[in-house]
This record gives structure tokens, sequence and C-alpha cells, in this order.
């Protein structure tokens, strides 16, 4: 009676190492596919957060450039401003 039980034990042993590998596999596809889903997930919070920072970078390139055209207005102004002085100035010496 032990030898049969050995005898099962043993035509059995590959085939409940089989089912543990196959769960093993399966466990490890569930791993790599959560993962995957993961990465995909941080890459599109990334790309978001690249667009945003770019967007936002354009806006404060915009805002230079306008401010540079104004200061360059005021600096013309200031410019005739003292220029017509001057010329005023030369004409009454």
């Amino acid at each position: 009676m032990v030898k049969v039980l050995l005898v099962v034990f043993l035509l059995m042993a590959p085939f409940f190492a089989l089912c543990d590998w196959d769960r093993n596999a399966a466990a490890t596809r569930a791993e790599a596919r959560e993962a995957r889903r993961e990465a995909i997930r941080d890459a599109q919070r990334l790309r978001e957060d690249a667009r945003r920072a770019a967007a936002e970078a354009r806006e404060n390139i915009r805002e230079a450039v306008r401010q540079a055209q104004r200061d360059l207005r005021h600096a013309q102004r200031d410019f005739d401003r003292a220029w017509r002085e001057a010329h005023r100035n030369v004409h009454w010496m």
C-alpha cells in the first residue's frame, strides 16, 4: 500500500509542480501587466507636466517680449523728449 501511494505521489509530483509553475507564471504576467499600466500612467503624467511647463514657458516668453516692447517704447519716448529738449536748447544759444 505504501508503495502504491509512493508511486502515485511520484507520478503526480510533476503535475503539481506544473500547476504551481503555471500559477507563478500567471502571477508574474499579472505583475508585468500592472507594471506596464503604471509605467504608461507615469508617462502620461510626465507628458502632461511637460506640456503644462512648455505652455507656461511660452506664456513667460510672450510676457517678457511684451515687457521688452513696453520698455523700448518708454526709452524711445524718453529719447525723443531729450532730443527735442536738446534741440530747443541749441536754438536758444
